[in-house]
């Protein structure tokens, strides 16, 4: 194989989608997937793999076939058709066997992922998938103590039902686009948001927090759980595999009713680290919980007004950095994460942040941030104002401001406190949203999600608005107030 040069982000992201489409053909052209079974464990059976497994090849064709939608037609096609089948798979149903009246074990249809009460409202699901089980002697296959067996597949644990899920997660923002289907619904996803929140959260109300392994839906075990049952409550596992419960941090934005996965996840975590060693993180990060943690990382960037710190850095391609409060250029800092050598390449290990000529390079921040870029440590700024000079330039801003300004030499620029605010209530807003200010020609309200996708625009003339709300997901969103003098943002929670 020719060797590649690998400069950028996308150079990778390039290079690691190939070996993924070579991959995924040596299976397919292996016999290892056969329809209508999906993917099977070898090409000489005709058993489907569980459905984690199904899972893991199922993300990667819709992400490879997406990929390839503007490049590869062929390919592009044929992968989003196999995953838009797994999907179908997901959505339909198994049989089971199940002992009647303790006499006969007879085969039952039912889906793939049941539900588990109407009180509850989430889902359980086996382990098997839609592999029919073949029952020899059904007598003996089902279940019976004290020898327990169950012939439809043990109940999916939280470590294996969180590689489940993310196929589910990984498409239902793109379903339609690239399946022009949705196999998805929004029910689904809060069912499953429901299992980890009312299956598998345990607290027993005098701050201990933990998750339990699996759920218990009467004689059935759960996958390589232990063999005890708890009053038929979900059965509980060791402390390290129990820590992929963080896997499921990204159904926190499916969490419709009450948006609490990430605060249950946030909880347990930081109890678990608190007081710890470095060894207590170690733990946390082992295996496939990099993925958990790597989730978590995403709904705290998501969800909180983080900070961002650049240091050593030299910029050969383009990139932006988007930050929801305060952005600080400092490579000559003294911050224990700033490393001798720079994180990204190419590799530097002077205290630098250089731009490259051609390179363009945006620093976006929340109105009312922060922004700080300098590389000489004594420059400081007083407020609203923007200075340059011959070795960096200090920006603070303490309002909500556009700047478009070309700084040359030793100029300074003195910037105005804005003094038009406007009202924005309720806060949470359930029907309807208002916006009270002072006169002005022209305004546009821009309501956006928390992806930054637009929802709607509204423009009037005047002091006061109102918005309907009503129809809106529950969740938290960002209203834009553009005038004819600033732009001011607020966060919005509607609760319905």
């Amino acid at each position: 194989m020719a060797s590649t040069t690998i400069v950028t982000y996308g150079d990778y992201a390039n290079w690691l989608a190939e070996r993924v489409h070579e991959t995924l053909k040596w299976y397919i052209d292996n016999d290892f997937y056969k329809f209508p079974l999906g993917f099977r464990h070898t090409p000489y059976n005709n058993f489907p793999l569980q459905i984690n497994q199904q899972a893991g090849y199922a993300t990667a064709l819709f992400y490879i076939g997406a990929f390839y939608k503007n490049y590869n037609q062929t390919i592009s096609n044929t992968y989003l058709a196999m995953s838009n089948y797994l999907a179908q798979q997901y959505k339909g149903n198994t049989k089971i066997y199940k002992k009647i009246n303790n006499h006969a074990c007879v085969p039952l249809f039912q889906p793939i992922f049941t539900l588990y009460s109407q009180q509850t409202n989430a889902y359980t699901w086996h382990t098997n998938g839609w592999e029919t089980h073949t029952v020899p002697n059904p007598l003996n296959d089902c279940y019976s103590a004290p020898n327990p067996h169950i012939a439809s597949g043990y109940f999916e644990d939280v470590s294996h039902g969180a590689v489940t899920l993310a196929f589910p997660i990984a498409v239902y923002a793109y379903q339609q686009q690239f399946w022009n289907q949705t196999l998805f619904t929004k029910t689904d996803m809060q069912r499953f948001a429901n299992t980890l929140t009312k299956l598998l959260y345990y607290n027993n109300n005098s701050g201990q927090t933990d998750f339990y392994f699996s759920v218990n839906t009467g004689n059935n075990l759960c996958y390589i759980c232990p063999d005890n049952l708890e009053n038929g409550l979900p059965v509980a596992y060791n402390e390290s595999n129990r820590r992929t419960a963080l896997m499921w941090g990204n159904l926190d934005e499916h969490d419709l009713q009450n948006q609490q996965v990430y605060n249950l996840l946030l909880n347990y975590y930081a109890i678990t680290l608190d007081g710890q060693n470095d060894n207590a993180a170690g733990k946390i990060a082992e295996g496939n919980h990099y993925l958990g943690l790597s989730y978590l990382i995403q709904n705290q960037w998501q969800k909180e007004c983080v900070n961002l710190s650049l240091y050593k850095r030299n910029m050969v391609y383009n990139q932006d950095f988007t930050v929801k409060n305060n952005i600080s250029v400092e490579p000559n800092s003294n911050s224990i994460y700033n490393s001798p050598e720079s994180y990204a390449e190419p590799k530097i290990n002077t205290a630098e942040f250089t731009i490259e000529p051609g390179v363009t390079v945006g620093f976006h921040a929340k109105a009312g941030s922060n922004f700080h870029a300098g590389i000489n440590p004594n420059m400081c700024t007083d407020g609203g104002r923007v200075s340059g000079g011959n070795t960096g330039h200090d920006i603070t801003l303490h309002e909500p401001l556009n700047i478009n300004e070309n700084l040359m030499g030793n100029e300074e620029v003195s910037i105005e406190k804005p003094k038009q605010q406007w009202l924005v209530f309720p806060n949470p807003a359930q029907q309807e949203l208002n916006v009270l200010g002072t006169i002005d020609e022209n305004v546009q309200l821009t309501l956006l999600d928390m992806s930054g996708r637009t929802i709607w625009q509204h423009h009037f003339a005047g002091t006061f608005y109102t918005a309907d709300v009503s129809n809106l997901e529950q969740g938290i969103y960002i209203l834009q107030i553009n005038t004819s003098k600033h732009i001011q943002t607020k966060k919005i929670f509607v609760r319905q």
